[in-house]
């Protein structure tokens, strides 16, 4: 029983931020993962803003974490998404072809996470955002620079702080914030834990699915797991500890080209 609690502490502890969506974020969850902290902090600071009679839309919205943060404020919260989606049931509409069934100027704030590298249209879609909000409406964006292949094969484009700028300069908006997420430790962080999980996840949980006769036969498959987990996780580890100690020094953090995502907070001009 120890030993499975020991295999499994690294993948329960990174994903039980994605896979619990707390409310509360604190320093290690920033050390873990920058770019789920920076999207939380900023639905948390938003719903505070656009308090009381806004209208906010949610673009891929899945199961809808933030929607009480909005509804506590008194505020009237949309959801949308695709049909394919695992959430698509509970989603105010659905979205086809990025159109959105609403009239313009219709919104006071659109909020898009990790979701326009899953467009295969991103331009028409931040057009259509543009459309939909009021004259002074705001877009906060969030989405993939350095990042991992994920949701195949519905993932189709990687955007850099220049490119998502870009983008939202020729619908006109206007970048009031534009913000890289993540540093060069971040990136490597990521790297070592997208390929450990997506590596080491099916037979390490296959493993424990086994009776124990099979676990017997097995067993040359859990060392060769433990092997790694314990040498993976002590590279994460070194790694945390070097973000930790390194990561507010300026030097690693003017003109990086090492980070893991890319945000913005554009608004509609007001003429």
């Amino acid at each position: 029983m120890l030993l499975k609690k020991y295999l499994l502490i690294i993948y329960w502890a990174y994903f039980a931020f994605k896979r619990t969506q707390i409310k509360k974020t604190n320093r290690m969850m920033e050390l873990i993962d920058p770019y789920s902290y920076f999207m939380h902090e900023s639905i948390i600071d938003l719903s505070k803003a656009f308090s009381k009679d806004k209208i906010v839309l949610d673009v891929g919205s899945g199961g809808q974490w933030a929607r009480n943060f909005f509804e506590t404020n008194s505020n009237k919260y949309l959801g949308c998404d695709v049909e394919s989606s695992n959430y698509s049931g509970i989603q105010d509409f659905l979205v086809v072809d990025e159109i959105l069934p609403l009239e313009s100027n219709s919104l006071d704030l659109i909020i898009s996470n990790s979701v326009l590298e899953h467009l295969k249209k991103p331009e028409a879609a931040i057009a259509e955002w543009y459309r939909v909000l009021k004259p002074g409406g705001c877009l906060f964006l969030q989405t993939n620079f350095l990042y991992q292949e994920h949701c195949s094969p519905d993932d189709y484009f990687r955007f850099s702080i220049n490119g998502l700028r870009e983008l939202l300069n020729r619908e006109n908006f206007e970048i009031k914030l534009s913000k890289k997420i993540g540093k060069r430790f971040t990136f490597s962080q990521q790297l070592l834990l997208g390929w450990w999980i997506s590596k080491l996840e099916i037979p390490l949980v296959k493993f424990f699915d086994q009776n124990k006769f099979k676990k017997l036969v097995f067993l040359p498959i859990l060392f060769a797991t433990w092997v790694l987990n314990l040498s993976v996780g002590f590279i994460i580890c070194l790694v945390l500890i070097m973000q930790s100690l390194l990561g507010n020094l300026q030097k690693f953090e003017k003109n990086s080209i090492y980070y893991t995502g890319v945000a913005a907070y554009a608004y509609k001009p007001l003429k």
